[in-house]
């Protein structure tokens, strides 16, 4: 997995919705102290015999997998028969450029080797000095002299004991220790930790997954081992990122699935965040000792990229995370299955050609329908916008009254704030109700509107703008007002909007896709969630409204 896209997303602190800004944040990195020197007496050199010589990988953090290496070396003048290597893993406390270890647990710790183009969880045991230990084969009939390079990859857990600021990773070439050779990582300065542990468990080594085929089942925990209860709302999320220099992934390219009550597989809504694919889980305060416990499954579908080879999975809790790396085996699709396509279509119903309002006189109804006719199932946004034709003044909330009908509403009606647009200077905004929708191919929403000028309206023309985005895709429809009785003159200053009417869910209902449902009601046809989900400062999804199309239209451009 790429350590850089780890560090952006997964160390990010985890803080309430409601802090959260739709913008990308500086990564956040963890500070570690730095790796102490190996003691003279450990290295390669001073050892006759099997010997190994260890490096480590970019910098250690806590909860996620260290990359190490070791070089051994059959210096015993005969090829080796049945031979045994030995890993060690201790932490404690940093004392005079030295470790003076605890007793560490083997259940806060983790140790995989590559085998055969797979990881393979070694099976720790006590060992001495307070270390952690396993042995692995050597290659049988290692010749005189030659070389092998093993790789490993260790996590340590973040509910290790608060003062345990140092660490070490030992491999020798005998199972007995000799020539064993050690690297040391610092833990930094921690404090009370409420970090907690996150372990993945069920795949089997490097598992690999088919384009379009079946996904892969395996299970992640997040236990409080922290010895305190963790009472802020903890959020558990998870990424999907491709290899190394691979390109961007896409919620269209991964499916991720977990098991509910009822034992069915519920498909996890996702998003997207720089170049990984992210989702949540629960979230909520965490007692000491409780944990959550998360049956999912991982699968590519056939729109997955052919550049990517390889990618990896990681869960979060808060700032503890785990993971596994994973394999791709590409199956092109068969010659009918199309590519994905975005497409959106946005038309109006009900006004033909430039309709004319009167100042302080009736409005005027008329329908706008967003239709996917994409492949795909899309996160909708849609939005208003106001424009007046005098480049000179803004036209100002005052001057137009826009509506909605909306189940909810006492007599179905509700008004929408208008306030200054972000996007277009001298333009008015207003969202839908709801703003965002969950359209699957095929599937429509409609929105029943009615409009309005005020005896304060002083823009003689302007035009009303719908429009829809979605991830990379977005269209919009004009329509253009003439209104008789505006005084022509004004300010360019522009005045507050009107306060915001409620928020209200329409009922659904089921329409033929593609045809206006003049209720203002979604065109049911298979989607179950009307509620758009965003990415946060955190890497996390949250709850969003209508402030989300600013980044999906910028990105359609």
């Amino acid at each position: 997995m790429k350590k850089h896209l780890s560090s952006r997303i997964a160390l990010r602190s985890v803080v309430s919705a409601a802090a959260v800004l739709l913008t990308v944040v500086t990564p956040v990195a963890l500070t570690a102290a730095p790796a102490v020197a190996r003691p003279v007496t450990a290295t390669a050199a001073a050892t006759a015999g099997v010997t190994a010589a260890v490096d480590m990988t970019g910098s250690f953090r806590l909860g996620m997998r260290n990359g190490f290496s070791a070089e051994i070396t059959n210096g015993s003048g005969a090829a080796l028969k049945g031979q045994k290597g030995l890993v060690t893993v201790a932490y404690g406390k940093h004392v005079n450029a030295r470790l003076e270890p605890m007793t560490a647990d083997p259940s806060k710790i983790v140790v995989e080797r590559l085998k055969g183009g797979l990881w393979e969880r070694l099976t720790l045991a006590k060992g001495e000095n307070g270390a952690v230990q396993a042995t692995f084969p050597l290659p049988e009939d290692l010749a005189a002299g030659a070389t092998v390079k093993e790789r490993f990859l260790v996590t340590v857990l973040g509910s290790i004991p608060a003062d345990a600021d140092m660490g070490e990773f030992g491999v020798a070439g005998n199972a007995d220790g000799t020539g064993i050779d050690r690297a040391g990582f610092g833990l930094g300065d921690r404090g009370e930790s409420d970090v907690p542990d996150v372990v993945i468990s069920g795949p089997n080594g490097r598992p690999e997954l088919v384009t379009g085929g079946e996904p892969v089942p395996f299970t992640g925990k997040v236990t409080n081992s922290t010895g305190r209860d963790i009472d802020f709302d903890l959020q558990d999320f998870f990424f999907v990122s491709g290899g190394d220099d691979a390109g961007d992934l896409d919620p269209q390219h991964v499916t991720v699935e977990r098991r509910d009550a009822a034992g069915k597989w519920v498909p996890v809504r996702l998003g997207k965040q720089d170049q990984a694919v992210l989702g949540n889980l629960d979230h909520g305060a965490l007692k000491n000792g409780e944990s959550r416990t998360y049956e999912l499954r991982l699968g590519l579908t056939k729109f997955f990229p052919r550049t990517v080879t390889t990618g990896g999975f990681t869960l979060n809790g808060g700032n503890g995370s785990a993971g596994f790396d994973f394999s791709v085996t590409y199956e092109a699709p068969a010659a009918g299955d199309p590519d994905i396509d975005r497409e959106l279509d946005v038309t109006s119903g009900g006004l033909k050609g430039v309709t004319r309002l009167k100042a302080g006189g009736p409005a005027r109804e008329f329908t706008a329908t967003i239709t996917n006719k994409g492949n795909i199932t899309q996160e909708l946004h849609a939005v208003f916008e106001i424009a007046g034709k005098d480049a000179k003044r803004r036209i100002e909330a005052g001057e137009i009254h826009v509506e909605q009908y909306v189940n909810a509403a006492a007599d179905g009606w509700r008004s929408l704030a208008l306030t200054p647009s972000d996007w277009t200077t001298g333009s008015l905004r207003a969202a839908a109700v709801p703003a965002g929708k969950t359209l699957a191919p095929g599937e429509s929403v409609s929105y029943k509107l009615r409009i309005s000028a005020t005896d304060a309206v002083q823009a003689e023309a302007f035009t009303f703008d719908i429009e829809a985005a979605a991830e990379r895709s977005s269209d919009r429809v004009s329509l253009p007002f003439a209104v008789d009785g505006a005084t022509g003159t004004g300010t360019s200053a522009p005045t507050s909007g009107a306060s915001a009417s409620p928020s209200a869910t329409p009922v659904t209902t089921t329409t033929v896709p593609g045809s206006p449902n003049t209720t203002g009601e979604m065109a049911k046809t298979g989607s179950d969630t009307t509620t758009p989900l965003l990415i946060g400062a955190t890497g996390v999804l949250v709850a969003g409204g209508a402030g989300a199309l600013l980044i999906a239209r910028r990105r359609a451009l």
